[in-house]
Parts: structure tokens; C-alpha cells; sequence
């Protein structure tokens, strides 16, 4: 469908769907990577890996965004967290509370991305909401660093995401 509209447009877009982990792609390649729905079909190991690959993709100025589900527990009421419970241990949903325990600021961080153009936050579209989360690629990494994390030792709040030390 996006590959439709962007044409019917003119847009000269280029869709690659691929291992979001290890993509092939050459470093700083891409100007906008997106998921809907996805990180939270991953374990935490997963995301970490993602994530770097989405920071080594990125040409400077370029923007990853992700959307997925908001079903952190600090947002939810109790019989919805009952719910959501019943679907990680019988409907086919195991990573789920594992991505939702996950501190995704820090993980992205961790990952490579440059913390001072980062977020992770709830955004409302109609009456659902999504947890969002990405951020901007800044500037060319310093030269000899392939990641912002390895050139700034700086920690970042979790910026609304719950904070777990435990994993699946």
C-alpha cells in the first residue's frame, strides 16, 4: 500500500522489507527506517541488534521511528494487564512483557544511537494509542567511531518507559 501511494505521488521511495537486524544495506544509507508493530515480537537481544542496525543505517539528518503497542503497566488498568497476561502465555505473545520491561532509551542508546536526538513517548491516533520511540541521526559520527555511544559516555533518563532489570 505505501509503495502504491508513492508512486501515485511521484515520490521515488525505495521499500525494503528485510532482516531488520542485519539488513545488507551499506552504513549510512538510509534516511527514514519504520516499524509498526514489531518490537514487541522480538526477545530484548533481538532489539539490541535492531537497533544497531538502525543507527549504522541512518545518513546523518535521517529519522527512525518505530510504533507499537502501549500496554506498559504503568499506563494500564489492572484487568487489562490480566488480559495482556492471558495473551503472552497462551495466545502466541511470549516477548511481549520482555519488550515492555525493556528501558528502550537506554537500549537505543547502547545500540549507538545519539541520546540528545532520541525519544520514546505515547502518541494518540483517533482513539488508539501507540508507544513511539527512534530518534535523529545528528550529524557524521566523529571520525574512528562507529557509533555515538562509544564517543559519549552520558546516560539518559528512560523518558516514560518502565525501567526492568529482568528480561526474557
Amino acid at each position: 500500500m505505501a509503495h502504491g501511494t508513492a508512486e501515485a505521488n511521484g515520490l521515488a521511495i525505495d521499500f525494503l522489507k528485510a532482516n531488520a537486524a542485519d539488513t545488507g544495506l551499506s552504513d549510512e544509507s538510509v534516511d527514514f527506517i519504520t516499524s509498526i508493530t514489531m518490537s514487541h515480537e522480538t526477545t530484548a537481544a533481538q532489539t539490541q541488534e535492531i537497533l544497531k542496525e538502525g543507527c549504522r543505517l541512518l545518513k546523518p539528518r535521517g529519522l527512525v521511528r518505530h510504533l507499537d503497542v502501549p500496554y506498559h503497566a504503568h499506563r494500564i488498568p489492572l484487568i487489562k494487564r490480566a488480559t495482556n497476561d492471558g495473551q503472552v502465555r497462551h495466545n502466541g505473545e511470549p516477548f511481549w512483557t520482555g519488550f515492555v520491561e525493556l528501558d528502550i532509551m537506554a537500549e537505543r542508546t547502547s545500540a549507538g544511537g545519539d541520546p540528545d536526538h532520541a525519544y520514546a513517548d505515547y502518541e494518540s491516533a483517533g482513539a488508539a494509542t501507540y508507544f513511539v520511540f527512534g530518534g535523529r541521526r545528528a550529524s557524521p559520527l566523529p571520525a574512528g567511531s562507529r557509533t555515538w555511544h562509544s564517543h559519549r559516555k552520558r546516560t539518559m533518563p528512560a523518558a516514560r518507559c518502565v525501567r526492568s532489570s529482568s528480561r526474557r
